[in-house]
């Protein structure tokens, strides 16, 4: 069982959340992350709606990343990114993101 389920369990009892930063020896603001995080969309059922493309706020779902994160790695050219409309939004292919975590 991985940090996050445990923190998940422990709130589910009634334990406060700096009692389990304490008891895990974690930041408050962790198990805060943890315990307001709402679950990832289940992106294979939403992927033909996307026609390929899709957004940094998806792309940092899909990872598990900040989206400030997503942004700076498109920044450093890590993940290869195309910029769309008078707002110059940031759009990456999905076969783009794959790659990046080797998904088939």
């Amino acid at each position: 069982m991985n940090a996050t389920n445990v923190i998940r369990k422990l709130h589910d009892i009634g334990m406060s959340n700096i009692q389990i930063a304490k008891l895990l020896e974690v930041s408050r603001q962790r198990v805060w992350v943890v315990v307001n995080s709402k679950p990832a969309p289940k992106f294979k059922g939403e992927i033909e709606k996307l026609n390929g493309l899709i957004t940094v706020r998806e792309v940092s779902i899909f990872l598990g990343l900040h989206p400030n994160t997503i942004r700076k790695w498109a920044n450093e050219g890590r993940i290869k990114s195309f910029r769309i409309g008078p707002r110059r939004d940031r759009r990456f292919r999905l076969e783009d993101i794959n790659q990046l975590v080797k998904i088939e």
